[in-house]
């Protein structure tokens, strides 16, 4: 009992450790993704309608901040950005966000001065697209992060942008505009304060990408610099999923099937996603690295089932549905890229953008088509009603059923790394002789001695590698038996095999 409470210990204090270290950048994301959250909570407030449309500027903002995703994604794809983000990252994170800060202020002064909605519209789909840009660069930089850490990164973010939604029910109706502005432009610049202070940026993002030989250098090097296949599963995937959040979101409120307590029912959404996301990532299981199988096992039953069936009897429920399965989907989005940035040499930023701008895409026509009962006055047509969801479900079947398993979303890109089997077997020790020297403390050199020891070298062949005498190899390796708490290579060797990284 002593040695199991003694090996769970270490493994808790890893985790509180990895977490404060990566700390400063779930910080900026966490803003970030409040402020993008907040830029449709306070449109719906504060914006009009278009007088050719004759449509009501909450779903207006529904719409822009749609658009302002799938901008952000498609100009995080711009050569001068990717080239930005791989030279000087930190310094893209502070323009970014200078840029988020100047145009939320403009926004502010554009409704105190009465513009035209048409340029409000305008400038909060601006900040949207830079907001996303910031958090596409976030995900680029969560590579390597241990998943319970990231889960746990995850659930932060959720909680302060549920937080914060919360909050602005009440501050956009009950105080001054200079109140809510002053709301909204403090997680920019808490964001902007984190990246400065704390600089997260600085560090070199990840790369798992295992050493070529010397004959292998040519294959490599074409393989990288060629241009990647398109990757039409995903693409069908975001923009069915895209549309049919989107779609859903929209068509609640033209229904009125959304109420005053909305922000009560989306409050209780998060929490139940915070709670999904860390009885599902949070516990070292072999499925734990798999984003499909929770996708059809937790997310697609929550919106064809509940969703659309609370829906039908006009119940409130049907938006807290509706948030814990996007938001837990938003999680699932994240999860994957950093997934599939792990298993493909495709550059890390250019895998977040491809995501957000057709997600984005999708979104944008599934707000649009959630406007139209709207437009011709159907909002207490039962059948149109019962069609919208059809079409939702269709969408949201065709999503999920498009791909087999987490196999092949694993192979989406095309671009796979091509590892010899010994390749993929050092690989594979690699990884987890760094899990188990986050569990058990162990030191940078001995972490290395553990690898050697791991792959067969013995304690000859371990002092050439590491230049440093047999004696020093000796005390690493008796170091190690004693905090993995073994007496022989074997139960070494059983330690690593049994490991899930």
């Amino acid at each position: 009992m002593k040695a199991a409470s003694a090996s769970e210990s270490p493994a808790k204090q890893t985790t509180q450790e990895d977490v404060r270290g990566e700390l400063p950048l779930f910080a900026v994301a966490a803003c970030t993704l409040a402020f993008l959250t907040l830029v449709h909570e306070f449109g719906y407030a504060f914006a009009g309608g278009f007088a050719w449309l004759a449509v009501d500027g909450s779903y207006l903002s529904c719409l822009l901040r749609s658009v302002g995703i799938g901008l952000g994604g498609t100009v995080a794809l711009a050569p001068f950005v990717r080239l930005r983000a791989e030279c000087s990252p930190q310094r893209l994170a502070i323009c970014l966000l200078g840029a988020v800060l100047a145009l939320c202020a403009l926004s502010y002064v554009a409704i105190g001065a009465s513009w035209p909605i048409e340029m409000l519209c305008l400038v909060g789909m601006a900040a949207s697209a830079a907001a996303t840009v910031l958090l596409a660069l976030c995900i680029s930089f969560s590579g390597g992060i241990p998943v319970r850490t990231l889960a746990l990164g995850l659930a932060c973010t959720i909680a302060l942008g549920m937080v914060a939604e919360y909050a602005a029910s009440a501050i956009a109706h009950l105080w001054p505009l200079a109140i809510v502005a002053a709301f909204h432009l403090s997680f920019a610049a808490a964001a902007l304060m984190v990246v400065v202070r704390k600089r997260p940026f600085e560090r070199k993002a990840p790369s798992d990408a295992p050493a070529a030989r010397p004959g292998q250098q040519a294959d490599r090097s074409e393989s990288a610099s060629a241009k990647p296949p398109r990757p039409w599963q995903p693409i069908i995937h975001f923009l069915c999923y895209g549309f049919a959040i989107g779609f859903l979101h929209t068509a609640l409120g033209v229904f009125r099937i959304l109420g005053p307590e909305r922000y009560l029912f989306s409050l209780l959404g998060s929490a139940l996603a915070v709670g999904l996301l860390l009885a599902t990532y949070t516990r070292a299981t072999a499925t734990s690295r798999e984003v499909w199988t929770n996708l059809r096992r937790i997310v697609f039953p929550l919106i064809t089932g509940f969703v659309m069936i609370t829906s039908l009897f006009h119940s409130f429920f049907a938006y807290t549905f509706l948030y814990v399965s996007s938001c837990y989907y938003g999680c699932l989005f994240v999860l994957g890229c950093v997934f599939a940035m792990d298993q493909t040499v495709v550059p890390r930023l250019r895998i977040a953008s491809v995501g957000f701008m057709v997600l984005g895409l999708g979104l944008t026509l599934g707000s649009l088509c959630g406007i139209f009962p709207l437009l011709f006055d159907q909002r207490d047509d039962q059948a149109i009603l019962s069609f919208c969801i059809m079409l939702a479900f269709s969408a949201v079947t065709l999503g999920t059923f498009w791909i087999g398993d987490d196999h092949a979303l694993r192979t989406w890109w095309g671009l796979r790394r091509k590892l010899t089997a010994k390749q993929y077997r050092d690989q594979e020790i690699r990884k987890r002789c760094r899990s188990i020297a986050k569990t058990y403390l162990l030191s940078e050199r001995e972490e290395e001695v553990l690898l050697l020891l791991a792959q067969g070298r013995r304690a000859a062949q371990i002092k050439d590698d590491l230049s440093i005498s047999v004696t020093t190899v000796r005390t690493h390796t008796r170091n190690i038996y004693s905090k993995l708490d073994v007496h022989s290579a074997k139960q070494l060797a059983d330690v690593v095999e049994t490991t899930i990284p």
